[in-house]
């Protein structure tokens, strides 16, 4: 059952400067020459030229996003809008947003101080592309990269709105059911999507992995295959924010049948390996029975 008042919906919001630009003269000409429509050519170049500071800077914020989606679910439709419990939020995810934004901030100011490098590099790689104007002055950088995370409360269809109209009243009570379900929802097809990919990618590797005759590996899997699974049921226990029942059987299955072997002993039995790539096709087979309540 959900509990609005275990939660707490908070948004994601980042900001890139977008590394490539269309070269619209480009993009006429090749169409010209070409016999072709305009809207057809792709004609491109690299702003920043491979600069590592952009490429660091960028990989900050991916990482960061990616943790406090980690420990958090999608809450509806909108990109960045997410729901977790209090818990988490108070014990990691704030913790991690502010550890975010100072990090993100260091890597600005190097990014900045190194521009100037970064534009004469960007001159010398793209010689007649390049254009002054397609790059921003030194102090317009720094808003141009961001991540920010803030928090609200969970929405509550048993609140206390008065609206002066019992009607009224009792279809925005409806609306709000619905939404919150809808949301649930879209929980769980975030859940399915990560167990397909990751038990799925297991399926594969497993059932593929072969020694031949003069002792070659084919379809060598990592160590990250089973770890991966593992991270995975932490996820999922965070994402099962209605303790979904049939999620948490998800859950217990891949620890106690996909993670039951260490690597080194799935790559040394066959045995071990068939059991596990046929307990995860199990879990893959029942994905489309789990109930959204």
């Amino acid at each position: 059952m959900f509990n609005p008042d275990a939660y707490i919906v908070f948004t994601v919001e980042s900001k890139v400067p977008g590394n490539t630009i269309t070269i619209k003269d480009e993009k006429k000409k090749i169409a010209l020459d070409n016999a072709a429509s305009e809207e057809c050519v792709n004609a491109t170049k690299e702003k920043w030229a491979r600069a590592e500071e952009y490429k660091d800077t960028v990989s900050t914020i991916n990482k960061y996003r990616n943790l406090i989606y980690d420990k958090s679910s999608p809450w509806g439709k909108r990109s960045g809008e997410r729901i977790a419990t209090k818990e988490m939020w108070l014990n990691e995810i704030e913790a991690l947003a502010s550890e975010a934004e100072n990090e993100v901030g260091k890597k600005v100011v190097t990014f900045i101080s190194k521009y100037e490098e970064v534009v004469n590099h960007a001159k010398a790689k793209l010689g007649k592309l390049y254009v002054s104007t397609d790059y921003p002055k030194r102090d317009e950088i720094k808003s141009n990269f961001y991540i920010f995370v803030g928090g609200g409360a969970a929405p509550d269809p048993d609140d206390n709105v008065t609206f002066g109209s019992p009607e009224v009243e009792k279809r925005f009570k409806e609306r709000m059911e619905k939404k919150i379900k809808m949301n649930l929802d879209i929980i769980i097809d975030e859940i399915n999507d990560k167990v397909v990919e990751i038990v799925g990618r297991v399926v594969d590797r497993l059932e593929n992995y072969t020694i031949t005759e003069d002792g070659k590996v084919k379809n060598m899997f990592r160590d990250s295959l089973i770890t991966n699974s593992r991270d995975l049921a932490d996820i999922i226990k965070y994402m099962n924010i209605n303790n979904n029942p049939d999620v948490e059987k998800i859950r217990v299955k891949i620890l106690d049948d996909v993670c039951k072997y260490d690597p080194s002993e799935l790559r040394e039995s066959p045995h071990k390996r068939e059991s596990v790539a046929k307990e995860a096709r199990e879990i893959l087979n029942g994905l489309s029975g789990m109930t959204r309540s």
